[in-house]
């Protein structure tokens, strides 16, 4: 399964960045990422970007599907965690 991480935790060490869709492998999420149709979450805040879910957001896009939860809903790029310093 994907590793998570607490709200509250992601809150107080990290902070969202921008990183490109299609070098995100690896990196934590920080929005939802919710494929329409069907309405099923693909991925939450905390989740840890994993190969399958790699897969499914390279494709969505051309995929005909409306994404909700991510600020840039065409996918060109993702907010992501970067652990704070200290």
């Amino acid at each position: 399964g994907a590793a998570t991480v607490s709200i509250r935790s992601v809150r107080t060490a990290m902070r969202p960045y921008w990183w490109l869709r299609s070098a995100a492998l690896g990196r934590m999420v920080a929005e939802f990422v919710i494929p329409y149709p069907p309405g099923l979450l693909l991925l939450a805040p905390g989740e840890l970007i994993d190969p399958s879910a790699q897969r499914a957001i390279d494709v969505l896009p051309g995929a005909g599907r409306n994404i909700v939860g991510p600020a840039d809903a065409k996918l060109h790029s993702l907010r992501v965690l970067m652990r704070l310093n200290g």
